[in-house]
């Protein structure tokens, strides 16, 4: 398919020039690099690789017997070590900060590559979806900061590749999983394909990605619970996070800007922002709408038909990054490059909207696929719309117009959650062990695979 071989040279191919780029412009002008830069994202630091450089500082102080989880004296911004403790076990890696620009290149570069390893795109014309997310203000930012996400995306490909094989090969993409996780937690909730094991392949899988876990859980235990304080806590809806919080955090503000604009005033306008009430229903509301069309979804004869023609590497793929994805949506906010992981499911929402007969459901594909793009170059918006350091982004109560961006923003996300719940929902349904779960009634299986 003609699709496919420029899937695998031109997106990565195209990766590694805007890299090449990028590097030429750091070591012969830096105003140059800091201007291309910021197209894609504001404010980018005053060095390359900022992330990946917290890594192996964290480990040469730890090394060093200094108490990484109350400051890192040896990272240039003393930032306290908020990553699982099993990275300052790498104590084999050179260290230096002349490393710094090695890793991150290499990183970045490893990357770029990893992109041929994308879901075939049906045709040329759905270069127009993949090629600008590929090339996202997202990912850019992801690369620019060198930050561990990327070295988790590659894991979490690798993890695709190898689950398409034998069980013993499969075992170890769950391995990969399990790595990822203990790494950075939130890689964990991939571990969801195991579903299409059977009972006691399953079983196995199961058996010892627990206690694996269990195993880390108990060796760090003194060291994670120090470690817990430093995740950063909520922040506030309208900085560069994604997540479920973000809508009913915000929503207030809006309403309250709204009212405003209407001419609308008094002291309970005033306090809609903090009001606890309007963020549990809103959130209630809004969950309640993502499984309605979760349910349409998964229930629907040809979109069941359609999944069922994914290739394997494929459907592993989709279920990896959509299980990451929905799991970071709803366990908290994650930072706007962890979207990163949209990256596999762009390609597989347009093949399966292409399907003879998707109907309905290849709107709702089509509009998911828009959303990717534009969820990826959010940075970007923002970045073209002046705004300041992410950290310190938050529209003025009155500005309507800031806000309705916002707002739009946060919708398509729960719109993305949405569908890609109900693309997993055909995978579950799709999967082995539940029909051997006495408990599932028959109507809600559908003929299983693999």
């Amino acid at each position: 398919m003609a699709g496919g071989a420029v899937i695998r040279f031109v997106v990565p191919a195209t990766g590694l020039s805007v890299l090449a780029l990028a590097t030429f412009l750091w070591s012969h002008d830096r105003h140059a690099y800091f201007w291309f830069v910021t197209r894609f994202f504001p404010n980018p630091w005053d060095f390359p690789f900022l992330d990946l450089d917290y890594i192996p500082a964290a480990i040469a102080c730890w090394a060093k017997g200094v108490d990484v989880y109350v400051a890192n004296t040896c990272d240039s911004l003393s930032r306290a070590h908020d990553y699982s403790p099993l990275w300052l076990r790498a104590t084999f890696l050179p260290l230096e900060r002349d490393w710094t620009p090695v890793y991150g290149l290499g990183l970045a570069s490893l990357f770029c590559a990893s992109l041929a390893l994308l879901p075939r795109p049906g045709s040329w014309r759905d270069l127009r979806f993949i090629v600008p997310a590929a090339l996202s203000s997202s990912t850019v930012y992801a690369v620019e900061r060198g930050n561990v996400d990327l070295f988790l995306f590659l894991l979490a490909m690798a993890a695709a590749v190898l689950w398409t094989r034998a069980y013993a090969l499969r075992l170890a993409a769950y391995a990969l999983i399990v790595l990822a996780g203990l790494l950075k937690f939130y890689p964990l909730a991939a571990l969801a394909i195991q579903t299409r094991e059977r009972p006691k392949a399953f079983a196995v899988a199961l058996t010892l990605s627990t206690v694996a876990i269990a195993a880390c859980a108990m060796l760090f235990h003194d060291e994670l619970r120090r470690m817990a304080p430093n995740i950063p806590a909520a922040g506030s809806p309208f900085t560069d996070l994604f997540g479920a919080a973000q809508l009913p955090g915000g929503f207030g503000r809006f309403a309250r800007a709204g009212a405003h604009a209407m001419g609308f005033g008094g002291p309970a306008l005033q306090a809609l922002p903090e009001n606890a009430v309007l963020k549990s229903a809103l959130a209630a509301g809004l969950f309640g709408g993502a499984a309605l069309i979760v349910v349409r979804l998964a229930f629907h004869a040809r979109l069941n038909d359609a999944f069922a023609t994914l290739s394997p590497l494929e459907t592993g793929q989709c279920a990896i990054a959509a299980w990451t994805i929905c799991g970071c949506f709803v366990a908290g906010q994650s930072v706007a490059y962890r979207a990163v992981f949209l990256l596999p499911l762009l390609p597989v929402l347009l093949n399966l909207a292409r399907f003879p007969g998707a109907g309905g459901a290849r709107t709702a594909l089509r509009a998911a696929a828009w959303c990717i793009v534009g969820l990826m170059w959010w940075p970007g918006l923002r970045s073209l719309a002046g705004e300041g350091k992410f950290a310190e982004f938050a529209p003025p109560p009155e500005d309507l117009p800031n806000l309705l961006l916002w707002l739009v923003h946060e919708l398509a996300w729960w719109w993305l959650f949405a569908v890609l719940m109900g693309l997993l929902a055909v995978f579950v349904r799709q999967s082995v062990l539940p029909r051997h779960l006495t408990f599932i009634p028959r109507a809600w299986l559908a003929s299983p695979r693999f």
